[in-house]
């Protein structure tokens, strides 16, 4: 009995981590498009963007989404949205 409960637990669990890694893809495409746009629509580079936001290149590049890897930290995109004139909200459906 105790397996079963233990198989059980380990599908949840895996599928947890499916269904979260999927949101936060998700939520990170979303964001990067949305500072791609507003970024692009100020006329700023890449470089400039980071130069202003006080994060490194890398930084700015995985927050638009162009590069894959690292923890997206939470003052990074308050920074960029900052820098971009943007107010960050969550909603929930």
């Amino acid at each position: 009995m105790q397996n079963s409960f233990d198989e059980l637990q380990k599908k949840v669990m895996q599928n947890q981590v499916a269904r979260t890694a999927a949101i936060e893809n998700n939520l990170r495409r979303k964001l990067g498009e949305t500072f791609d746009i507003h970024r692009k629509q100020q006329g700023l580079s890449i470089r400039n963007l980071a130069k202003a936001a006080k994060i490194s290149e890398l930084q700015a590049r995985r927050a638009l989404h162009r590069e894959l890897g690292g923890n997206l930290q939470l003052k990074t995109i308050i920074r960029i949205a900052d820098v971009l004139g943007l107010n960050i909200t969550i909603s929930t459906q």
